[in-house]
């Protein structure tokens, strides 16, 4: 396991999307990250199923922004970049999702990656675990426990599934 001086292992989920990979910023959004002390764990490419999609925005069905196709059209259009990031504090979700920015790129802050790379919705660069619940699920939806480095993220109990 990682673990911090507190004894906490820390770490996120988060996917760049197809837009993200279509204009060649995958370095550059992960350079940002590790700006800020952020390292990436366990990576890789892969085209998104619509099951895989709709897994891993289970929880928003009722959202606005899932109500058209536009998300889950944008998703399986092509290539994502799921990823674990890791960090040595105790707000790695927190602090994550501040360098992301606001889902609208129109209204993320200055210098986050929505500002600075999304287009509009749904092409906003991005996706990231909102919080420490939903982390090892989303992981899982994307990671088999093989593919995390020794000392990862705990994700061995949690049911891993081919992506298709």
């Amino acid at each position: 396991m990682l673990l911090n001086s507190k004894g906490i292992m820390n770490h996120t989920f988060v996917l760049l999307k197809p837009d993200c990979l279509a204009r060649n910023l995958t370095g550059k959004v992960i350079s940002m990250f590790e700006q800020f002390g952020y390292n990436v764990h366990a990576v890789k490419t892969l085209k998104m199923s619509l099951t895989h999609c709709r897994k891993l925005y289970a929880c928003h069905t009722d959202k606005t922004f899932y109500q058209t196709r536009d998300l889950e059209d944008e998703m399986i259009s092509g290539l994502v970049m799921p990823m674990i990031l890791i960090g040595n504090h105790d707000l790695v979700v927190e602090q994550v999702r501040v360098i992301i920015g606001a889902a609208d790129p129109d209204a993320a802050e200055q210098g986050t990656v929505r500002r600075t790379f999304g287009l509009q919705l749904p092409k906003n660069t991005i996706h990231g675990s909102d919080c420490n619940d939903v982390v090892s699920r989303e992981i899982s939806i994307f990671f088999k426990s093989y593919e995390v480095p020794i000392g990862g993220p705990e994700i061995n109990d949690l049911r891993l599934e081919d992506v298709e």
